[in-house]
């Protein structure tokens, strides 16, 4: 985990590279329980209803929290608290505002698992998970600018989400 800066250490950091150091923090440590469980040979994040996790994400108190994560085993609820934890942190470095759940839904398809994605699919999304991660230590460090994050954040919001629903049948889900 990256805490300082590589390049010109005496100087503070810019608002940027402060925020993707708080997300960077959030996620690596979201990630490791992310990754422990995902090695799990008895747990499959895929079976994670996606209408369960997304209640989870935009629920407000701990009271909506602990009611959207009912029924589901004490992984699952890991799992999806973990994701939602590092979804947030990622979300608030690239937006800084308010997330649409139309948004949030396309990230989560973008990161973690859905209902039917085979192993190889949840292992590019871990993967995808990482690199997002590299991408704010490169930021924090100097390496890659402001300017350069935001082009790449850009291009890959233009890029097709490995397994996700139909679009024909998102309006059903409850997730449009």
């Amino acid at each position: 985990m990256v805490t300082k800066k590589t390049e010109a250490p005496n100087k503070p950091y810019t608002e940027v590279q402060g925020r993707a150091l708080l997300a960077l923090n959030r996620a690596a440590a979201s990630n490791k329980v992310l990754s422990d469980l995902e090695r799990n040979p008895s747990f499959d994040p895929s079976g994670i209803p996606e209408q369960a996790r997304m209640a989870a994400y935009r629920a407000g108190t701990t009271g909506q929290i602990a009611a959207s994560l009912t029924g589901m085993t004490p992984e699952e609820r890991n799992y999806v608290t973990s994701s939602a934890n590092w979804l947030q942190g990622l979300l608030r470095l690239e937006s800084g505002a308010a997330i649409s759940p139309k948004e949030e839904a396309w990230y989560t398809r973008t990161f973690f698992p859905v209902v039917g994605d085979p192993k190889s699919t949840q292992t590019i999304k871990a993967e995808a998970r990482k690199a997002a991660e590299t991408a704010m230590e490169q930021v924090i460090s100097g390496r890659m600018t402001p300017q350069q994050y935001e082009q790449l954040r850009e291009q890959v919001a233009g890029a097709p989400v490995i397994g996700a629903p139909d679009p024909k049948r998102m309006s059903t889900s409850g997730v449009e």
